[in-house]
């Protein structure tokens, strides 16, 4: 498991995986926690479902099925990682 970290640890980490995700035509440049995952980034659910695939093994945690469907914003992805190494 992954030692206790600060947003400005989590956040590049979580910034890379998205560039991992997102459409081509979509940059993380302007990223912040109030952006939207499906309006803002163009994320659809198998996306979402990789980007939690690549959070698991990055962040060393586990995410249940039933948690993806409140993530809506980068914030809830913080939050939720935050959640799961704390």
């Amino acid at each position: 498991m992954v030692d206790n970290q600060s947003d400005t640890g989590i956040y590049p980490r979580l910034k890379a995986l998205l560039e991992k995700v997102l459409p081509k035509t979509v940059s993380v440049e302007n990223v912040t926690p109030v952006t939207r995952l499906h309006e803002d980034l163009d994320i659809d659910s198998i996306r979402l479902v990789d980007l939690i695939l690549y959070m698991e093994d990055e962040f060393g945690i586990q995410i249940e099925d039933g948690t993806i469907e409140g993530i809506k914003t980068i914030g809830d992805l913080l939050d939720l990682i935050k959640k799961k190494i704390g």
